[in-house]
């Protein structure tokens, strides 16, 4: 009985240590998401105050967004440890290329190709019950992982279809 309670000490340390090396790394990449924009934004603003152009104002209207859509969703991921996730009817292949066009701008200055393949005939797919904004993130971080370990000149696949009774989504690089 002894190394039974041994055991689960052990296996709770562990799973708090993982916990916390998540948390650090989590916390780590969110002062990375934030950092970016926010500098962008104050160049942007700089800019602006040495020669305000249209340009110049939608650098920093864009990364306002960003940051927007950041905050967004970090409240969204912490309301899944207090409350159920919403679901309500989805259009997946809206939320796919959504996915698309927001990394389309990151893949063209990286070199990088992006095809999404959507089905039409002999109908589109049907729409799935879940979060829409949570959906967004998730695809837009496989989006952003497929981007980050891809070379210039890598094409992006992004497929969804129908099997049977599921939607299947993949994101291949």
């Amino acid at each position: 009985r002894g190394w039974v309670e041994r055991a689960n000490t052990e296996t709770r340390q562990q799973i708090a240590e993982q916990a916390a090396q998540d948390r650090r790394r989590f916390l780590q990449r969110l002062d990375h998401e934030l950092k970016n924009p926010l500098t962008a934004i104050q160049a942007g603003l700089a800019n602006l105050k040495e020669n305000p152009t249209p340009a110049a104002m939608e650098s920093v209207t864009a990364q306002t967004l960003r940051l927007s859509r950041l905050v967004s969703d970090l409240r969204k991921l912490s309301d899944l440890e207090t409350r159920p996730i919403e679901s309500a009817p989805v259009d997946l292949g809206e939320i796919l290329h959504s996915v698309v066009e927001l990394a389309s701008e990151g893949a063209a200055q990286r070199s990088l190709r992006l095809n999404l393949s959507l089905p039409q005939a002999p109908w589109p797919l049907p729409q799935i019950s879940g979060d829409g904004d949570l959906l967004l993130l998730a695809f837009h971080n496989l989006m952003d992982n497929a981007m980050k370990f891809s070379e210039a000149g890598d094409t992006i696949e992004v497929r969804a279809f129908e099997d049977g009774e599921i939607v299947v989504v993949e994101v291949a690089d």
